[in-house]
């Protein structure tokens, strides 16, 4: 719980520090730290193996698209809050340079990454369960 309160005060600096007079220097990395903490789980790779597993018809117990779906909860719950986070990023109701919109394009996308793990994983984990789909 420690955590996410030292996040939430990081993601605070990094998106209201400017407005009660904090020094730009302190709060662009507090807002570049809080983004990457909230896509540290890297969604393209768990993609492309529940995709491949999916191909293939079968899933590896001990594999990454196993691990994929134990973790699905972390994937929705991280890909929701930085979608959410990338699409505030765009909103033009404040003036932004080019590069805050950028950026908030490529959280966008990379939350979507990670609720398109969440949603396949949904779907493969009666998989683990079937012991002619896992080896």
């Amino acid at each position: 719980m420690a955590v996410l309160g030292i996040w939430g005060v990081v993601l605070t600096v990094g998106l209201i520090g400017g407005s009660v007079g904090l020094p730009r220097v302190l709060t662009a990395p507090a807002g570049a730290i809080a983004l990457i903490v909230l896509i540290w789980f890297m969604p393209g790779g768990y993609l492309f193996v529940l995709l491949l597993e999916r191909r293939r018809g079968a899933i590896r117990t001990k594999g990454l698209g196993a691990l994929a779906i134990r973790w699905r909860w972390y994937f929705a719950f991280s890909g929701t809050i930085t979608v959410v986070v990338g699409v505030i990023l765009l909103i033009p109701s404040t003036p932004v340079i080019a590069e805050i919109r950028l950026g908030g394009a490529i959280i966008v996308v990379w939350g979507l990454l990670a609720l398109s793990v969440f949603m396949l994983a949904i779907q493969m984990k009666p998989w683990l369960a079937d012991p002619q789909l896992t080896h």
